[in-house]
């Protein structure tokens, strides 16, 4: 399955971000779908956001729990909750001052695999607010093979474990696990 992201979509404003546009009016097309998002922290420079962490990956399944909705619900305290995920996430991960939570997704079609793909995500990246699939291999044996792209404009941002681009940097670690 080749996941493609979309850009960065970053939430400067602290300590709970503000919502984004769902995609309703085209701005961030297909955030009223079903898919894998990626949460980072990374600092807003020249009106981009770079990433310089991965902290979470979530799934959204389908258009009444769309990405859209998925990704504003980490801004705002739920019912269960006395802090928003942003919050928790920036005290937890020792986020500096300057640094903020963005987001990039990848809309997916058919949702038959989509907790084998998050499972597999989880579990190969180790991202640090994932509480949950980082121990074992959640995903099961039907998972398809996962091929990740992204934005061509992010190719020259330094990632994580020197390598040159987000999708290097994940080629990279589901080839060793």
């Amino acid at each position: 399955m080749k996941l493609e992201f979309s850009n960065f979509i970053p939430f400067a404003d602290f300590p709970d971000g503000t919502d984004i546009d769902t995609g309703v009016q085209g701005f961030n097309s297909g955030l009223e779908k079903g898919g894998i998002y990626l949460a980072y922290a990374g600092v807003m420079s020249g009106g981009y956001f770079q990433p310089k962490r991965l902290l979470y990956i979530g799934k959204a399944e389908d258009r009444t729990n769309c990405l859209g909705k998925r990704i504003n619900e980490h801004g705002q305290p739920q019912t269960h909750q006395s802090e928003s995920d942003h919050v928790c996430w920036r005290r937890e991960q020792r986020l500096k001052q300057n640094e903020v939570i963005g987001y990039c997704y990848a809309v997916v079609d058919d949702m038959t695999n989509i907790a084998d793909i998050e499972n597999k995500l989880i579990y190969k990246n180790q991202p640090p607010c994932n509480y949950n699939g980082k121990k074992k291999d959640c995903s099961s044996s039907s998972c398809p093979p996962i091929t990740l792209k992204f934005p061509y404009e992010f190719a020259s941002t330094r990632q994580l474990k020197g390598y040159s681009t987000l999708e290097a940097w994940f080629t990279h670690i589901l080839k060793a696990k």
